[in-house]
């Protein structure tokens, strides 16, 4: 099929009987993919595939055979013919360094008691995506680590055939490592499917977990009939198999990967529904509230049940609108009361930065954990994403090329297939983007700041945390 007959597929199901799921799964089963792409980037390596966590070996081992692994994947595809052409012998170093683990021993005030932070990314992430959360953490007098999950950072080809249990694995061997090798509480953040994973390990291991720091939960995925087009032999999800422009993480989206993260979150949503474990640490959770990757109000049902705990809270970005107009405030919630109660964060405005005004229509999944500053997916970073217009090549230029401050682009969430309409933002939200950063970044540290001083008991927390 054309990107031509694809596009009018797409405006027939606005006007019929067919949904967007329905030709969700008419894509999978009886199109080609416009957009789509062959290289080695699709295939299975398998000696990189795992990156496995062996536990015999340090940390500092580990990550030196991370690193070794990573410079020889991208080496391989900058030699290749047809992977990733904008990358430059220059840039493989740059780019090893930005996926690599990391590794920061604490840095505390006198009187300060260090603890551990472990970091875990999402799926078809890195730890890239964890860097700024890793720089707060850092400052807070944690000791901050990342790990990169099995079948990432190298090639989307090296996720068929995953198993959830393979990312169980390397959680629970860099769980181990850790408290052997540093002295300390031990807390866990995670983004998605690393939340997750945070949630089955304090599940399993609940005397070694201090507390949790959970973004964008993965406790029930949008994914739909991937069960059903993966039983069919398909690979790739519809659409989603592209001459990837993000080196941070993986755009080209596997079947094996879709129904594995399902799984994973069908387990841990089901240890939470039966009250298991009981858990009674500190968590906290942040979430956007019309975010496509996951089910929001699976998390907030959960939460208001008081499942995560007496000491649990909940942040909510929600696009808070009056008068038609966008309005950025906060409303506390009252975490004690029954049902718990989430506190709103507003996420319709006009962020005003460096004299440029940006229109911010609402929070994604993505849209999180990184500062609207940061290089690569910051308002003004060296990507854009703008792949839920891949059946209008029209629009997906201009998605990509229009200024982020121009009057026709606003940054947003996605559909499932194509992008949200923001009416509210009248004719000057032509395009949408979709936004990969958090302009309120700051804002959410003093809001993880109050919590840590309401739940986590650290000596000169206040005094050091703003230094």
């Amino acid at each position: 099929m054309a990107c031509r007959g694809l596009k009018d597929l797409l405006n027939m199901g606005k006007h019929s009987i067919f949904n967007r799921l329905s030709i969700f799964i008419l894509l999978g089963l009886f199109t080609s993919v416009c957009v789509g792409a062959d290289g080695i980037r699709f295939e299975q390596a398998p000696s990189y595939q795992m990156l496995d966590i062996d536990d015999s070996l340090s940390y500092a081992q580990y990550r030196n055979r991370v690193r070794d692994i990573l410079r020889n994947n991208w080496n391989e595809m900058l030699q290749s013919d047809d992977d990733y052409p904008q990358l430059t012998i220059s840039d493989i170093e740059e780019v090893v360094a930005a996926l690599t683990p990391t590794d920061r021993p604490a840095t505390c005030s006198q009187g300060q008691q260090p603890r551990k932070m472990l970091l875990l990314h999402g799926l078809y992430d890195s730890p890239y995506v964890m860097h700024d959360l890793e720089d707060y953490f850092h400052r807070q007098c944690f000791h901050t680590r990342s790990i990169l999950l099995p079948g990432h950072g190298t090639r989307p080809g090296n996720l068929r055939g995953i198993r959830y249990q393979h990312w169980e694995n390397a959680v629970d061997t860099a769980i181990a490592q850790f408290n052997r090798e540093v002295e300390g509480d031990l807390y866990l953040a995670g983004f998605s499917t690393g939340a997750a994973l945070a949630l089955n390990a304090v599940s399993e291991q609940p005397d070694k977990i201090k507390g949790l720091f959970l973004f964008a939960p993965a406790l029930r995925v949008f994914d739909g009939f991937a069960g059903l087009l993966r039983t069919l032999g398909k690979v790739w999800v519809p659409y989603q198999k592209r001459q990837d422009a993000d080196v941070m993480r993986y755009e080209s989206l596997t079947m094996d990967s879709v129904v594995q993260v399902g799984k994973l979150a069908d387990k841990v949503r089901k240890q939470l529904a039966r009250g298991e474990p009981d858990i009674d640490v500190p968590v906290l959770l942040v979430i956007a509230e019309n975010d496509i990757t996951i089910k929001t109000r699976t998390a907030i049902k959960l939460y208001q049940k008081g499942r995560f705990g007496d000491q649990s809270e909940m942040l909510i970005y929600t696009p808070v609108r009056q008068d038609g107009q966008c309005v950025k405030r906060v409303s506390p919630g009252d975490p004690s009361a029954i049902p718990k109660q989430p506190t709103y964060i507003g996420s319709c405005f006009v962020h005003e930065h460096d004299g440029q005004r940006y229109k911010i229509a609402d929070y994604s999944h993505m849209s999180l954990i990184l500062k609207s500053t940061d290089r690569h997916y910051g308002l003004e970073g060296s990507y854009h994403y703008c792949t839920h217009y891949f059946h209008d090549p029209d629009n997906i230029k201009r998605c990509q090329h229009l200024a982020s401050s121009s009057d026709d682009l606003c940054f947003g969430e996605r559909n499932p297939i194509g992008a949200k309409r923001y009416p509210y933002f009248g004719k000057r939200c032509k395009v949408v983007r979709r936004l990969t950063s958090n302009p309120q970044f700051d804002q959410l540290t003093e809001l993880i700041d109050q919590f840590i001083a309401r739940h986590i008991d650290m000596t000169g927390w206040a005094d050091h945390s703003r230094s």
